[in-house]
């Protein structure tokens, strides 16, 4: 143990004399020698602590548009904004349904009077004006007058028939075969068309010539058309010259119409 502790302390002054020594001789640098192989890549070191942030890039370009998400739920509504100018006037809509009725109104005052008809005779479903003027002329017909319709009506009550069809007449049911007075009347009014024709009216008369056995008789009631003696009344209507006249029966004329 000694021994160690000697020798110790004698290499230790060996050490420092090799030290002195080493400073006292030691001579000026050599030329650096050049430069050895590098050797191999050491172990990574440890981490060392994170440096300061630099400053912030330039901005990227915008990437593509993601898929987009679900809608959110509804926000709150915002406060009205002020109104815009009104735009212009749209076309006419389609005309909508028809709204109920209104009540009804009040009933309007009175008118004054009209002027005084015609009078008129009815019997059953028919009725007849009394003291009319001409109106028109029926088809022509001869002096046995059938029912117009297609019933068994003849004589003056099928004349009134025919005159019931007459559209210048309006159709009136009121419609009829002239008689003498109202031809004369109408006449007298330049009611009758000046046609140049004969048309058939009802004079209710009879009157007989002899020698010639003729008999005036509206055509024995406006059922005859075959007698050579038999005659019924017509009127001739001219210009200017308007007058009654008679002829057989058997002639074709239209029947002078009333009301």
């Amino acid at each position: 143990m000694l021994r160690s502790l000697k020798e110790l302390t004698l290499m230790r002054s060996l050490s420092i004399l090799l030290v002195v020594l080493a400073v006292g001789c030691a001579g000026s640098a050599g030329t650096s020698g050049p430069d050895g192989a590098r050797g191999p890549t050491g172990p990574t070191g440890p981490t060392g602590p994170s440096g300061a942030v630099g400053a912030a890039g330039a901005t990227g370009a915008t990437g593509p548009a993601g898929v987009a998400g679900p809608t959110g739920p509804t926000g709150p509504s915002g406060a009205p904004g002020i109104a815009g100018v009104a735009g212009a006037t749209g076309g006419i809509g389609a005309t909508g349904a028809t709204g109920a009725t209104g009540a009804t109104g009040a009933t309007g005052a009175t008118g004054a009077t009209g002027p005084q008809g015609l009078p008129i005779v009815t019997a059953g479903n028919q009725s007849i004006s009394v003291n009319g003027v001409y109106c028109g002329s029926s088809g022509a017909t001869a002096g046995n007058f059938s029912d117009p319709t297609g019933g068994t009506a003849k004589g003056y009550h099928a004349g009134k028939l025919y005159c019931q069809q007459v559209a210048a007449c309006g159709n009136a049911a009121t419609a009829h075969m002239c008689d003498a007075s109202e031809m004369v009347r109408s006449a007298q009014l330049g009611l009758l068309p000046a046609s140049d024709s004969y048309v058939w009216y009802a004079a209710g008369t009879y009157s007989y010539f002899s020698p010639s056995s003729v008999s005036i008789n509206d055509c024995v009631g406006w059922t005859d058309s075959s007698s050579s003696t038999y005659y019924g009344p017509v009127w001739y209507l001219g210009a200017g010259v308007a007058h009654p006249s008679q002829t057989t029966c058997s002639f074709v004329e239209p029947i002078a119409c009333c009301k």
